[in-house]
């Protein structure tokens, strides 16, 4: 008797419309609740809860008139249903997954009043390891995201860890609210979540493929309608939208470090300046006081310290190198070098030309292709170390193209040289 009478109140509900005020909703259900009262049993067959039916609905007003109904009776608990109580026992999605699937905004702060704390309701998962927010990126619901990450803020105070690892956690098939806004081509929910949380490579990788993938497609199906051509661009959009939030990203991390080593080398000046202007001082008091053997001899020890320590610290530093007349480099040494015996030098010459240079030195002239290329392209040493991501974004085609070849015939180069050396070893072997 329960169960229908349950059913009777998800009918209900879901015959409402959604703007409804929450009169008409009181109107529609009070006379179920006030003959359930007595017939109310804690166990029921079908999880379909009326708690759930108004949130697939997004019916904000049905759902503040359950949660007040359980607030006033707590018996009503059961029979209502609560936030986080699966739908089924297949894909375990709750109350909370349909309110964000219907963007429900006022789903959350409705079930925060029930006593449910921000963060369970955005950690619970589904059969799929899904998150409320998951599903509402991937449904593109902007407000529900909004308005769940502020209540977030609300609840965690500020601890920006706890609320970026939700945002950034991971289903079964590797997708995060990022990729999944992206992919289904919800440019606002991706732009969103790019000003609240960093972005991953393999996020990134992740849209690229599924881009490719949906490319592939048009090509196997001609006959696509323009929906269909205009979601593509979209999620082509969001991809160069994600691709220049990593650049930014790898900039800053950059920018970073430069000044990290700013501060270093301005501590180091510092340090240095403190224990000159403390020797100066330690000298001035010694002036002043009454000069004697003693004191002279104790002022000589402890200057030869400070210059042992200064001079440790300048060789920890860095070497001290010197540019020779003949261009090798040599190390310089402290104190006097006897006699018949060499300064120690690197066998090192020391090269003008900057490797850019070189690297246009060595190509210009082997070919009028080559010279072309360089010519036509701009080419610099420092290409040739791009990361995937840096050639991608850096790079023209016809660039790649001349690096490609490049660096095919340094690879021929290579072998020919273990050829040589094969030879001048006595050996036989052909590469």
């Amino acid at each position: 008797m329960s169960d229908t009478l349950r059913q009777d109140v998800c009918r209900a509900i879901d015959s409402l419309p959604t703007d409804c005020s929450l009169d008409d909703s009181k109107e529609k259900l009070d006379p179920l609740f006030q003959s359930a009262v007595e017939r109310i049993h804690s166990h029921f067959e079908s999880k379909i809860s009326p708690l759930l039916i108004a949130c697939d609905r997004g019916n904000s007003s049905c759902l503040q008139y359950l949660a007040q109904k359980q607030k006033e009776d707590k018996q009503f608990g059961a029979f209502i249903g609560q936030p986080l109580d699966p739908c089924s026992d297949e894909d375990l999605n709750t109350a909370i997954h349909h309110a964000a699937i219907a963007g429900c905004v006022d789903a959350t702060a409705v079930f925060k009043s029930l006593g449910y704390s921000i963060n369970s309701l955005a950690s619970i998962r589904n059969a799929h390891n899904d998150t409320p927010m998951m599903m509402a990126a991937a449904n593109g619901r902007l407000d529900f995201l909004k308005n769940f990450y502020q209540l977030q803020l609300a609840e965690q105070q500020r601890d920006d860890e706890t609320i970026e690892s939700i945002i950034l956690a991971k289903n079964n098939s590797e997708d995060s609210c990022l990729s999944l806004a992206t992919c289904h081509g919800h440019s606002d929910v991706v732009e969103f979540l790019l000003t609240i949380t960093p972005v991953e490579t393999e996020v990134l990788d992740l849209c690229k493929t599924r881009l490719e993938s949906m490319f592939s497609t048009l090509k196997r199906t001609p006959n696509l309608t323009q929906q269909h051509l205009d979601r593509l661009n979209i999620v082509r959009k969001c991809v160069e939208m994600i691709e220049k939030k990593l650049a930014e990203q790898a900039e800053d991390a950059a920018r970073q470090l430069v000044v990290e080593e700013n501060d270093k080398v301005e501590a180091k000046k510092s340090k240095g300046k403190r224990r000159k202007s403390k020797k100066k001082t330690v000298h001035t008091t010694r002036d002043q006081a009454q000069s004697s053997p003693q004191h002279e001899e104790l002022e000589e020890k402890e200057e030869a310290c400070e210059e042992l320590q200064e001079g440790k610290e300048a060789e920890d530093d860095a070497l001290q190198l010197k540019t020779l007349s003949d261009g090798t480099i040599a190390v310089s040494v402290q104190g006097q070098v006897e006699e018949n015996k060499p300064v120690p030098i690197l066998p090192t010459r020391v090269r003008k030309d900057s490797i850019d240079e070189m690297f246009q030195k060595h190509l210009k002239g082997k070919s009028p292709e080559n010279d072309a290329v360089m010519d036509a392209l701009c080419l610099e040493a420092s290409m040739l170390l791009y990361t995937p991501h840096g050639m991608a974004l850096n790079l023209s085609p016809s660039q790649l193209d001349a690096i490609q070849g490049i660096l095919e015939r340094q690879l021929v180069a290579v072998r020919e040289a273990r050829n040589i050396q094969d030879r001048s070893h006595g050996n036989t072997v052909i590469r």
